[in-house]
């Protein structure tokens, strides 16, 4: 069957080669290449005309408008130019100096399906526009406007619509010439049709699956689908040595990238084919202007552009500094259809360069800030550095010692000793039995010098390398040392001299050694942390820091010291630094305490308890009812002061004696205890008087229960030598916060219960009754069901709108709370999270509303129809901004960078992004210790704002060390409801607007809660404005059919 086809086919390429046919199919394309070339330049000369008449037309219209910087009168004109049939336009922008895009006017625009990804309208919008015309630009020029740049698209339409009659001459003769092309190719396909047999029968038979051989590609495909594939392969293997290439057609528009490029410019292939180099190779000079990108220069240019370091701006924000060059793609005649751009990543390569710097700048600081001199010389002595030691140490600079002999510096023995040489100081062991060697001052001073010398080799260059020891002090100090020495060893406390480096024990004194048992050869294998005992290496480590940095000169701590035999016992040891010694060491010394803490935990005991029974006293008592009324805020719990006394003690005391009496109180103080939870406290105030406190209660009931209980106890009589007591107690109880006082107030009060319950006979209980206001109860009330709502999700979101006061659009909505409580109603704004914060859930509520806000808008798209890709544009956003207040509470609780993630993950994170309003210390907070929280929250496009009374705000930005703001929202509730009737309100008012102002971050006024106080802001030029003044809250479920009806403008 392959020999069939082959032969086949060499039939039908005779055929084809006879003379009529290739003089017709020859004719046939040289007329249709005519035709096409005639057509091409008519479209061209038309485009042309149509492009210039167009921009004669739109500049001086624009001229006008965008002399003043009218964005309204600028975008009336577009649209209007849009409209003019005689003009042909399809697209129109207007761009000023620094890049905004001032006005918008297209012809095509389609309400898209939500359900159509963005890449897929791009590439919609893109292809569009690219068969209704090409793209052109316009400088635009103001006095005092700068130049910005006019985008309008032309659509010349048919030739044949063209008035010009030398276009339509020429578009005629190429529609003739197509006709003749047409005739010539028809007459060679009859031809080629008469004399090209169909195939054989036999051809047929051997190969049933035969068919006649298709037409090729156009020579246009071909050579696009060969430089794709050479696009491809070249790409291919430049990300193998991770290089990116970028491929730019000549009008500067991207045809390829490669993954490492993709990578680097944070582009994916299919967002930017067609899209201007510029804005995928967002380029940047050292000073961190925009450049233009190599490839534009080289096409510009007609050449190579080199390599050249610059910084690369990603798609997400981050820079990285690159290396680029550019190379011209030219046709084999020469011309430049595009250019291929190759660029590489070579931030590694700068940070190695810095490191090499700083090693350099920091070898010379370490050498400057030696104790000891450094001097290198040449084989001859001649010096050739000093380091900043050695030149204090002789007293001369830099310029001094140049050309100067190491003879003059240190004269003896080098000058009065000609055959002692600097060489024979080399090496400890050559240097033994040579003379000491004496520097000699500028000021002509001595001074003894310990000298170390090593031979230097740098780039085979010889030289020496010289250390300069001035030991005056040592020498000074030596006797003494010797003469100390002998008295720490006798002394009787423990002595220890331990390396500053190793930390090994240098000395250890007789008496550390008798109280330790160990052998001398044994403690220098050993440091202080090999003899204690509840000392941490971290906490040691950390006195040793705090010595040598000289910010302490003594550190005392306590810890045991553990004996060769295993046992213990207690020290107190006070550490030193001495920096003298050669090493420096640390001087440790110990003392046994073991006495002094015995008695100082009798003391600490007898402090707090009672010497009869034990009990704590009234001093610990007072200490642990505080922490149960804290607790019991946080918690929503009751706490039960029980205050009790024996009934007819005095009479025990009388007739059986103290003895007796001491016995009655030891065995109720052991009933009391043993009856009562661990948690619960029970002391002795003295005499005949004992306190429980009974902490978590869920019920005021519960206080009575456990009182009848405790008297349940005494039922049974007490023995006592001889006698068996019937005993019974008097109880008076005070409960908190229904008794909302301090804790002697609380005590106080239980004692009056107590002795009312007296009066009612012997083993009786009252309690303190309080008189609750219904206002104190409702709170208390609040508070305490405030967990179980949270629990329940008894709460509701209502959004509070910021107003423009002169448009009536709608900036932004601010998030509060409503607690629809099942007795008390409403429950509304600041009051919820008021009882949060006393019932210590306030950042559980403010967790809870931010995951409604972003539930309730995060299927809300708030982007617009997209940006469009010719002119970069961002439509307005049809969601006002959300604003979310929180405080400081969040920043300390575990949970909330968990739920930031937590929210981002699943997708509930409102896509126009939120703005979080806080305070000044919140802020700083937030920037001091949550770095991370916070670059997270800007990754998020989350903003911030700061949130706080005109004072505290004035003040806050006055102080600084607060993060980057983007809205500043001055609270006026804090102020008179009417400010045009309160002058000093008002003055201090406007005072903070305009501190504000002139911080040039956007300012809004909330807290407005009167009519009159909006006009009056109105008058201050400060329109953004909130509160039930201007606009009652929204509720949550009524938002977004509200916001459709109002006109909208995000902060």
């Amino acid at each position: 069957m392959p020999d069939s086809a082959a032969a086949d086919r060499r039939l039908r390429r005779a055929r084809l080669s006879s003379p009529p046919i290739i003089a017709a199919g020859s004719l046939a394309i040289a007329l249709l290449v005519l035709g096409l070339w005639q057509l091409t330049s008519a479209y061209r000369l038309s485009f042309s005309l149509d492009s210039e008449a167009a921009r004669r037309r739109i500049e001086p219209a624009l001229i006008e408008a965008y002399r003043n910087r009218d964005a309204d009168q600028l975008q009336q004109t577009a649209r209007a130019l849009l409209a003019e049939s005689s003009l042909r336009l399809t697209y129109l922008t207007v761009v000023s100096p620094e890049g905004v895009v001032l006005a918008v006017a297209e012809r095509y625009q389609i309400d898209w399906p939500s359900w159509i990804s963005d890449s897929v309208k791009r590439s919609a919008h893109d292809l569009i526009y690219g068969l209704t015309g090409r793209f052109e630009r316009a400088p635009v020029a103001a006095p005092g406007s700068g130049i910005g740049q006019i985008n309008f698209m032309v659509s010349p339409g048919l030739v044949q619509s063209v008035r010009d009659s030398a276009v339509r001459q020429l578009a005629l003769a190429a529609l003739a010439n197509w006709a003749l092309a047409l005739t010539a190719a028809a007459g060679g396909l009859w031809l080629l049709r008469r004399w090209t047999p169909p195939p054989a029968p036999w051809v047929q038979r051997l190969d049933p699956e035969y068919r006649p051989p298709q037409m090729p590609f156009s020579a246009g495909e071909i050579e696009e689908r060969v430089w794709d594939n050479l696009h491809q392969r070249a790409g291919s293997m430049l990300d193998e040595v991770g290089r990116g290439m970028l491929v730019v057609d000549r009008d500067a528009g991207v045809r390829y990238l490669n993954l490492t490029a993709q990578r680097l410019t944070g582009w994916a292939l299919n967002d930017v084919i067609g899209r201007l180099v510029y804005s995928v190779f967002h380029s940047s000079d050292d000073r961190h202007t925009s450049a233009l990108t190599p490839a534009e220069l080289c096409i510009r240019e007609n050449e190579a552009s080199g390599p050249t370091e610059m910084r690369l701006r990603s798609r997400d924000g981050t820079q990285r500094p690159v290396e680029v060059m550019a190379i011209p793609l030219r046709r084999p005649n020469g011309s430049i259809h595009g250019a291929v751009m190759l660029f590489s990543d070579i931030t590694d390569r700068e940070v190695r360069i810095d490191q090499l710097r700083r090693q350099a700048r920091l070898s010379q600081g370490v050498i400057d800030h030696l104790v000891e001199g450094v001097l290198t010389t040449d084989p001859a002595g001649v010096i050739r550095f000093a380091n900043a030691r050695a030149l204090r140490m002789f007293g001369y600079s830099r310029e001094d010692l140049d050309g100067v002999t190491v003879a003059k510096l240190m004269p003896v023995p080098f000058l009065n000793a000609p055959s002692v040489r600097i060489t024979d100081y080399i090496g400890a062991e050559r240097a033994a039995g040579l003379p000491k060697v004496v520097g000699w001052r500028r000021d002509a001073t001595t001074f003894p010098v310990e000298l170390v010398v090593q031979p230097m080799t740098i780039d085979h260059s010889q030289g020496l390398l010289m250390i300069v020891r001035d030991i005056t002090e040592r020498l000074r100090s030596e006797n003494l040392a010797q003469r100390l020495g002998r008295l720490l060893d006798a002394a009787a406390e423990e002595v220890y001299i331990f390396d500053a480096q190793s930390l090994f024990f240098v000395e250890v004194n007789r008496g550390a050694r008798r109280n330790l048992g160990y052998h001398p050869s044994e403690m220098t294998r050993m440091t202080p942390l090999s003899i204690s005992e509840e000392l941490d290496t971290e906490t040691f480590l950390n006195y040793l820091g705090r010595l040598r940095s000289g910010e302490s000169e003594h550190v005392t701590y306590r810890c045991k010291h553990r004996r060769a035999d295993g046992s213990g016992y207690p020290v107190e040891v006070r550490l030193n630094f001495s920096r003298e010694e050669e090493p420096p060491v640390f001087m440790a010394i110990a003392v046994d305490i073991t006495e002094r803490e015995q008695a100082e935990q009798r003391l600490r005991y007898l402090a707090h308890h009672d010497v009869l029974t034990g009990l704590p006293n009234r001093a610990t008592l007072q200490d642990r009812l505080g922490q149960a009324m804290l607790a019991a805020r946080r918690s929503n719990r009751l706490v039960a002061v029980l205050f009790m006394d024996v009934d007819r003690f005095k009479s025990f005391n009388d007739t059986y004696g103290h003895e007796v009496g001491d016995s009655v109180l030891r065995q109720v103080a052991s009933r009391l205890s043993s009856l009562l939870r661990a948690s619960d406290t029970v002391a002795r105030l003295g005499g005949d008087e004992f306190v429980v406190i009974a902490a978590g209660l869920r019920a005021e009931s519960d206080a009575a229960v456990l009182a009848r209980k405790i008297q349940r106890t005494f039922d049974a009589p007490i023995e006592v030598p001889g006698q068996q007591l019937q005993v019974t107690l008097s109880i008076g109880v005070s409960i908190f916060p229904v008794d909302d006082v301090d804790t002697e107030t609380l005590l106080h009060h239980a004692d009056l219960a107590m002795y009312e319950a007296k009066q009612s006979g012997p083993g009786q209980f009252c309690t303190y009754q309080v008189d609750v206001s219904p206002e104190r109860r409702r709170r208390i009330e609040l508070e305490r069901g405030i967990a179980s709502a949270l629990a329940l999700d008894e709460f509701d979101l209502e959004l509070l709108p910021i107003v423009d006061a002169v448009s009536g659009s709608v900036r932004a909505l601010i998030a509060g709370l409503v607690w629809d409580h099942p007795e008390y109603g409403r429950v509304v704004g600041d009051e919820v999270v008021g009882i949060a914060r006393r019932a210590g859930l306030q950042a559980e509520i403010e967790l809870w509303r931010l995951r409604a806000l972003c539930d309730r808008f995060a299927d809300v798209d708030a982007s617009g129809p997209g940006v469009d890709r010719l002119s970069g544009v961002n439509p307005l956003v049809t969601l006002p901004s959300l604003i979310v207040p929180l405080s400081g509470a969040q920043l300390r609780h575990p949970d909330f960078r968990a739920q930031i993630d937590g929210l981002m993950q699943r997708g509930s994170w409102p896509r126009g992004g939120l703005i979080v309003a806080s305070d000044a210390d919140t802020l700083r907070e937030a920037r001091a210790s949550a770095p991370e929280l916070l670059r997270r929250l800007y990754a998020a496009r989350v903003r911030l704002a700061l949130l706080d009374d005109v004072a505290s705000l004035c003040s806050a930005l006055k102080q600084g060390g607060l993060p980057p703001l983007d809205l500043l929202m001055v609270d006026a509730s804090y102020d008179a409801d009417d400010l045009a009737a309160d002058p000093v309100q008002a003055e201090a008012l406007s005072q903070g607007l305009g501190i504000a102002r002139a911080s040039d971050v956007p300012t809004v006024v909330v807290g407005v809660n009167s009519v009159e106080t909006a006009a009056w802001l109105r008058l201050q030029a400060c329109s953004d404005i909130a509160g039930r003044g201007v606009q009652l809250p929204i509720a949550s479920h009524r938002c977004l059919d509200w916001i459709e009806t109002r006109s909208i403008e995000p902060l």
